[in-house]
């Protein structure tokens, strides 16, 4: 594989934010479908309701009704995924947008490993189930436990051994070559699609606010831990105004009374 393969990251937002410079980087307007107007699209974004789509299910997926669109309609010979503002990264400078990974950064990695994510995220002293109930519904954790248990019992174990520690990468962001993205895809799209299901007829308001997104963001690691996939990992970098960190003191200090309470005063 050398740099003269079709590389895109999509970049996903359900509205107009910075893009980085470089035809490797696609614009998709998440929810496209349940935009009011056209010009709520800008000229130069994909929208995600063309072609094969669940661009109307925006309430339960979020932004990753760009990833299905990419995944089912983009061409490119390793695809790659960006949302929230965060991109892989390729250096330390200060300027946050000028740290944005391009393509023969990139290219170089996923050639030598075939798949590409950020460092691991750490919680330091709470698990990742802990952290993901703090935001979202436990039951999701349940349920997507029961689908895994029925429809691809082998990744059931990777799945709850990965909530039981404090560190992963809780997050939809990747490149990998084609074939990879095709794989993990194809399996991701069909455990959402599951627990969506189940969710239809008991409890819907679940997965509003693109419960299904966040969930993803568990997936990822059971997926390679399954697959026994190689993998390499970069720095990653948020661009937009919520990049703003507390620092690491400060970090382990709001997970340390989240688990364990304030200390009263003696």
């Amino acid at each position: 594989m050398d740099t003269k393969e079709n590389l895109k990251v999509v970049v996903a937002a359900h509205e107009p934010a910075w893009v980085p410079d470089g035809e490797e980087f696609v614009p998709v307007l998440s929810g496209a479908a349940l935009c009011q107007s056209d010009e709520a699209v800008p000229s130069n974004w994909k929208r995600d309701d063309v072609g094969a789509n669940i661009s109307e299910r925006f309430s339960a997926y979020g932004d990753l009704c760009a990833l299905y669109w990419a995944w089912k309609n983009l061409d490119a010979d390793v695809l790659g995924f960006a949302c929230n503002g965060r991109y892989l990264a390729s250096n330390y400078r200060l300027n946050r947008k000028k740290r944005v990974a391009h393509k023969d950064f990139l290219m170089h990695r996923v050639a030598t490993y075939g798949i590409v994510v950020p460092s691991e995220t750490n919680f330091f002293v709470v698990t990742t189930a802990t952290q993901f109930a703090r935001e979202h519904d436990e039951l999701l954790i349940t349920v997507t436990r029961d689908v895994l248990s029925e429809i691809c019992p082998e990744y059931e174990e990777p799945f709850v051994r990965s909530l039981r520690i404090t560190h992963g990468h809780h997050t939809n962001l990747f490149l990998m070559r084609r074939d990879l993205a095709d794989t993990y895809c194809s399996w991701l799209f069909s455990v959402l699609e599951e627990v969506e299901g189940s969710f239809a007829s008991i409890a819907p308001h679940v997965l509003e606010n693109g419960a299904l997104c966040a969930l993803a963001g568990l997936l990822l690691d059971p997926w390679l831990d399954a697959q026994n996939k190689r993998y390499v990992e970069i720095s990653s970098v948020r661009v937009d105004d919520k990049a703003t960190v507390p620092s690491s003191a400060q970090y382990i200090e709001e997970q340390y009374r989240t688990k364990y309470g304030t200390k009263s005063e003696k």
